[in-house]
């Protein structure tokens, strides 16, 4: 993450994820699976076809699988949910379902109904009438949000910009709908989009865990998180941040020279040696960034972000001054505008730098803005 986030206090999503975990913890108990729900829970399973299958299609499977393959699969279980320490420890161990070979298959089918519960749930469930209905009851007049709601409270309480990139607003809405496809029309919902930190393909456990679920961009999302795992790359494990920790990546700025004398302004993870190094790494594994941004600065840094600036400025101790102030400024305001913070550290580093790089620049600039003089 660019910059800590805060959860919301209050969001309906937060007793579904309850109940989703406690349907489990009685099931492993061997309750009957009527008796695995709260009872204000027990409407939506009336009203809610789709919901009660997926429920039942996971308690079925369970108890078809011998004493040895139930009690592996409540230590994934245990794992999942108890998921903090692995984020920080890559000497534990990710446990994994038996689904791959012919010959551990054992929990191929109940991994399976666990995916498609936990998708359900967190498409369609969570936004049906008869789920709101069923948190009245539960709750009375205590005042819960729906994901629009948590979603505009998310913004207030933190930023419009994406916490994991600081390059583009969060997605506002999204149409969802479930995997295998919408039979009722409320069973597709416009939804702020929340990413699923650790893929609920791979963690099914907390498709509706907040802990696991942060609003980001369309870029984050879609065309680069996708289901890569933050724990795990190609089965070994990696360091990764925690969701709502206060714990950043931290970059550093530099302007170096590339291909013969030609200079080019980069970001880069600020090498430490330590554990905040090794998470920064997967940060930019499972999201892309310093590749956008370094692309972005090839393209903007100098004309769009550096000249408008220092256009008239011909003395170096003036420049520094100018770009120091700008970069105490911005900081102020990084998480509210896109592209801020990175102008912010690149703007402070050339105001630290030798004075023969802020001269280049300046003669750089004056090139830039010589030839639209000239033609006025």
């Amino acid at each position: 993450m660019l910059w800590s986030v805060v959860k919301p206090p209050q969001s309906s999503l937060y007793w579904l994820d309850e109940v989703h975990k406690n349907f489990y913890q009685l099931m492993f108990q061997e309750e009957e699976v009527e008796d695995c729900f709260p009872a204000e829970f027990r409407t939506v399973l009336d009203a809610s076809a789709k919901t009660n299958e997926y429920f039942n299609c996971v308690y079925r499977e369970y108890n078809r699988l011998s004493v040895e393959h139930k009690e592996s699969f409540r230590q994934i279980y245990d794992q999942q949910i108890g998921i903090l320490p692995i984020y920080s420890d890559v000497q534990i161990v990710l446990l994994k379902p038996n689904v791959k070979t012919p010959s551990t298959t054992e929990h191929k089918d109940l991994w399976s109904a666990c995916k498609k519960l936990g998708g359900y749930l967190y498409s369609t469930t969570l936004g049906l009438q008869c789920f709101s209905n069923a948190l009245d009851d539960k709750f009375g007049e205590v005042e819960f949000s729906d994901m629009h709601e948590h979603y505009q409270e998310f913004k207030r309480l933190n930023t419009p910009i994406c916490s994991f990139c600081g390059l583009s607003p969060m997605t506002a809405e999204v149409l969802i709908e479930p995997e295998d496809g919408a039979d009722l029309p409320e069973e597709k919902q416009r939804r702020a989009s929340y990413d699923h930190y650790l893929p609920k393909a791979h963690y099914p456990f907390l498709a509706v865990d907040f802990n696991n679920l942060v609003p980001c961009c369309d870029t984050c999302n879609e065309d680069f998180k996708e289901e890569k795992d933050a724990l795990s790359e190609e089965g070994d494990r990696t360091l990764s941040f925690i969701p709502y920790s206060q714990e950043q990546v931290r970059l550093q700025a530099s302007y170096k020279k590339k291909r013969g004398d030609f200079y080019k302004m980069r970001v880069a993870i600020l090498e430490t040696g330590c554990a905040l190094e090794e998470k920064g790494k997967t940060w930019d594994r499972v999201f892309g960034v310093l590749g956008r941004v370094n692309h972005l600065m090839d393209e903007s840094f100098t004309e769009e972000w550096l000249a408008p600036l220092l256009a008239d400025v011909e003395r170096v101790d003036i420049a520094k001054g100018k770009l120091q102030r700008e970069a105490e400024r911005l900081e102020l305001i990084k998480t509210s505008r896109k592209e801020v913070y990175y102008k912010s550290l690149s703007f402070s580093h050339l105001a630290g730098s030798d004075d023969e790089v802020v001269e280049d620049l300046l003669l750089a600039i004056k090139d830039i803005y010589e030839p639209r003089r000239n033609a006025l």
